[in-house]
């Protein structure tokens, strides 16, 4: 009787833990904010990018050499390009906020000591004042950024610069300037956080032909890092 009554109650405790799981799951079902997603590549490993997918928002995250090609190993006479790819897999266009783009982002510390160098920008929206600062992605598309650590060519003064940023400089925006001196020799890391803020569907547009309304959506605790070496 006594062995009866135990398996009695280890089949309740297994019944109400089931209950609890199911519970917990169909309660998180409609947000995506409910891992911590941190995403780190050292610098012996063998991988070179980070490649990551969280429901239907993929990101991808490098550094490139001046050849375009994925490394962790540059020269002390060679820029340095970081790229990051936000991509839609869904049918429908989103719209990432303005307050997701953080003056942080691509942040690249000394690797032994930890002090902050600098990043491959001077500010966020800048002068893109005539704008929409947002950036819209559409269904099954993807949003690329890259931003030189210096400037990749000499801008010619002479030529007023009449030209609409968001559309001239489609690789950068919205990120503005560069920094003064290429990195010199040492072990660096490149590390830095998103919280990720965007809309989804929606009827009505502003000016700039955005669609206004929608689905607020939100993916935080994103952590991106990649180690890297001048030499």
């Amino acid at each position: 009787m006594k062995n009866v009554l135990n398996r009695i109650q280890i089949i309740i405790f297994v019944i109400a833990y089931i209950g609890v799981l199911v519970l917990n799951t169909t309660g998180c079902s409609d947000s995506e904010d409910t891992k911590v997603h941190n995403w780190s590549i050292s610098l012996e490993s063998k991988n070179h990018v980070i490649d990551k997918r969280v429901g239907n928002i993929g990101f991808k995250f490098c550094l490139l050499n001046e050849d375009s090609i994925p490394s962790k190993i540059f020269k002390t006479d060679e820029n340095i390009y970081f790229y990051l790819a936000i991509k839609n897999y869904s049918k429908e266009e989103i719209y990432i906020d303005e307050k997701s783009f953080s003056n942080d982002y691509f942040m690249v510390y000394n690797f032994e000591t930890g002090v902050p160098i600098g990043k491959p920008y001077t500010g966020v929206f800048c002068y893109y004042i005539y704008s929409s600062k947002e950036i819209k992605i559409s269904g099954n598309k993807t949003r690329a950024f890259i931003l030189s650590w210096i400037m990749p060519f000499e801008l010619d003064y002479s030529v007023p610069f009449y030209f609409n940023f968001e559309y001239d400089a489609p690789y950068s925006f919205p990120f503005c300037g560069y920094q003064d001196s290429l990195l010199k020799e040492d072990i660096y890391s490149c590390r830095f956080e998103m919280d990720l803020h965007y809309r989804v569907g929606g009827t009505t547009r502003d000016g700039y032909g955005f669609l206004k309304d929608g689905k607020e959506k939100r993916i935080s605790d994103l952590f991106f890092e990649i180690n890297f070496k001048v030499e």
